[in-house]
C-alpha cells in the first residue's frame, strides 16, 4: 500500500466510490459523494483564507461532522490540522493559540465568547452543533492541491503529557497513512466494505458512526487522541 502521499489522495484512493453513508450523526447523514464535495468546498474558503501549505488550521470542535470535512480540507493543500478539546480552558487555549500561531481556527457556536477574543491574528469559522455549516468561511473554488510524497507534516498532536507538561507531537502524511493501514491490519478479521462500526471519538467523547469509508475516515479518531 502507497503511504506516500497526502492524507486526502490516500482517503480518496482507497474509500469506496459507491455507498450511502461515509458518516452520520444523529439524523444527519453524508454519502461518500457529498463529503467529497464538501471537503473541496472547505478546502476553497480556507485557501481564500490565506491557508496555504504549511499553514496551520487549529481546531476546538467537538465530535460533528464538520471536523471531517475540515480535517481532510486542510490536508488536501497541504496545511497542518492541530486539534484542541473543545473544552479547555481559556488559558489554555489562549497558550495554544500563541504557540500553534494558525492562520485559521474553527470553534463551535457555543465556543464563540469563549474562544473568539483569544483568537490572536487568526481568522475564525464558527460551525454550529444544531445543523451542518461553516460561518465565516467564505466560498471559492480555487485552491492549489498539495501533491507531494507525504513527507511533510500534517497533523500537530497536542498532549497534556503524563508528566504534566504538556507536548505537541508532529505527524507527517505518511505517518499517519501508516498509522490507519496498522490499526486495520490488526484487527483479526477482514473488515468489509459492508461492515459498519460505532467510533467514539475521545476530544469529547461524541459517538460518529462510520460506513463503510471506516478505514480511512477512522484516521480522524486516532490522531484526535492525543489532544486530551
Amino acid at each position: 500500500m502507497d503511504y506516500n502521499k497526502s492524507m486526502y489522495a490516500y482517503m480518496k484512493d482507497y474509500a469506496p466510490k459507491h455507498s450511502e453513508c461515509a458518516v452520520a450523526r444523529g439524523k444527519i447523514s453524508i454519502s461518500p459523494e457529498k463529503l467529497m464535495k464538501e471537503i473541496h468546498r472547505v478546502a476553497g474558503g480556507l485557501y481564500k483564507l490565506g491557508v496555504r501549505q504549511g499553514d496551520v488550521v487549529m481546531s476546538a470542535l467537538p465530535n460533528i461532522e464538520q471536523a471531517v470535512s475540515l480535517f481532510y480540507a486542510t490536508t488536501l493543500i497541504g496545511g497542518v490540522f492541530a486539534p484542541v478539546h473543545p473544552l479547555i480552558s481559556e488559558k489554555e487555549f489562549e497558550k495554544e493559540v500563541a504557540i500553534q500561531k494558525p492562520k485559521v481556527l474553527a470553534i463551535s457556536a457555543v465556543n464563540a465568547m469563549r474562544f473568539s477574543k483569544h483568537k490572536g491574528r487568526a481568522k475564525v469559522i464558527y460551525c454550529p452543533y444544531c445543523f451542518h455549516g461553516f460561518l465565516g468561511l467564505p466560498y471559492s473554488k480555487e485552491y492549489v492541491e498539495y501533491t507531494g510524497d507525504g513527507s511533510i507534516p500534517a497533523l500537530h498532536m497536542h498532549s497534556g503529557g503524563t508528566s504534566g507538561v504538556p507536548k505537541t507531537v508532529v505527524l507527517s502524511h505518511q505517518n499517519a497513512n501508516a498509522l490507519v493501514d496498522n490499526l486495520f491490519q490488526s484487527i483479526p478479521h477482514k473488515f468489509d466494505k459492508n461492515d459498519s462500526m460505532l467510533v467514539t471519538l475521545p476530544s469529547s467523547g461524541i459517538t460518529l458512526f462510520l460506513h463503510p469509508t471506516i478505514k480511512v475516515l477512522l484516521s480522524v479518531s486516532i490522531k484526535q487522541f492525543p489532544a486530551l
